[in-house]
């Protein structure tokens, strides 16, 4: 029997990933994007698609769920939908989607703190797995200079990767902002004047080109500048923890830096940076080769505005990653690589 006949079309493969990538990249809806994932997986099973497709769709899954953490449904995933099929299944893997997962493994560690073994599992995938899709090279360029930067520092070599990812899909808006993201997070870590001078610089060049003309904030409020009812929730192409990071960014340069009216553009742009980490639910892991402990310590906490932003890094820092999933990624590392040989 067939099964893909008594499907319901709204639950076909390509339907759910356009369902998931509108809602992912438009309207800031990490947790349907998801759910859109976790459906299309067990369909993939149900319509009998090759075991690449099925681990290509808990790729997808892991791609949403680190961008609104739970390390208990992250866990999960790593152990039902990737380690026990790959128990369970002698089917041979794409090339491609070994690649894509062992990138979302980075990513996960990074989030972690475990800067060494993302750099490790990058260098591997780099070098036996190179990315054949643009916006997937620019974004291993971008995490081998993020790996390194962690412990060096933005060196001569880490900003030349950088220009580098940004050129290789220069149009893409999203790997712009993560460029800037990653620009902004090493230069925080390094705690200077100089470095808090850097995210000034970074964060307002950005904000100001792609986000500030289209939204509006009033008492609190960030909506659109733009009266049409049909636009989406977010301002541009992006993932809205690049857009909330973008903003943490230019929160603290403009608290510490201080420039001609920061007062009143930090007021707003904590409105701002405070609405898209509730709208992405995403957490921050730690800046570059220093601490978010650090950069506390350059805020005055006497001051309301300061304090604010203070309360927000609270709010936002990721909590100690467990062993558990870091064993259970590494676990899942090792065997995708076995199985290439």
């Amino acid at each position: 029997m067939n099964n893909a006949v008594h499907l319901d079309p709204v639950l076909e493969c390509e339907q759910l990933k356009n369902i998931a990538d509108t809602a992912f990249w438009l309207d800031g809806q990490v947790a349907r994007a998801f759910g859109c994932t976790r459906i299309g997986y067990y369909v993939a099973q149900y319509k009998g698609r090759p075991f690449s497709d099925q681990l290509d769709w808990a790729c997808q899954a892991l791609y949403y769920a680190r961008h609104k953490p739970n390390y208990q449904i992250l866990s999960q995933l790593v152990a039902d939908t990737i380690l026990k099929p790959l128990a369970n299944c002698e089917d041979a893997i794409q090339k491609e989607v070994v690649r894509k997962l062992l990138q979302e493994f980075e990513a996960l560690l990074t989030l972690g703190g475990d800067t060494e073994g993302a750099a490790s599992l990058g260098e591997y995938s780099r070098n036996a797995l190179p990315p054949q899709d643009g916006v997937m090279y620019a974004g291993a360029l971008r995490r081998r200079a993020h790996s390194i930067g962690t412990v060096l520092g933005p060196t001569i070599e880490v900003l030349n990767l950088l220009r580098e990812s940004a050129d290789v899909v220069s149009s893409n808006t999203n790997q712009t902002l993560n460029v800037a993201s990653t620009k902004n997070n090493l230069y925080l870590g390094e705690g200077t004047t100089d470095g808090y001078e850097k995210v000034l610089d970074i964060a307002s060049e950005n904000y100001d080109h792609f986000i500030k003309s289209k939204i509006d904030v009033h008492e609190g409020r960030v909506r659109p500048k733009s009266k049409a009812t049909d636009l989406p929730a977010l301002p541009v192409r992006a993932s809205p923890s690049n857009i909330a990071h973008l903003a943490l960014s230019l929160c603290v340069g403009l608290a510490v830096n201080k420039p001609r009216h920061w007062r009143d553009s930090l007021q707003q742009l904590i409105c701002v940076d405070e609405y898209y980490w509730s709208l992405a639910g995403a957490r921050i892991d730690g800046p570059g080769r220093g601490s978010w402990r650090r950069v506390i310590a350059s805020l005055n906490s006497a001051d309301p505005l300061h304090a604010r932003l203070i309360s927000l890094i609270d709010r936002l820092e990721a909590p100690p990653f467990p062993s558990s999933l870091k064993h259970s990624i590494y676990k899942a590392a090792r065997t995708l690589v076995g199985r290439l040989r």
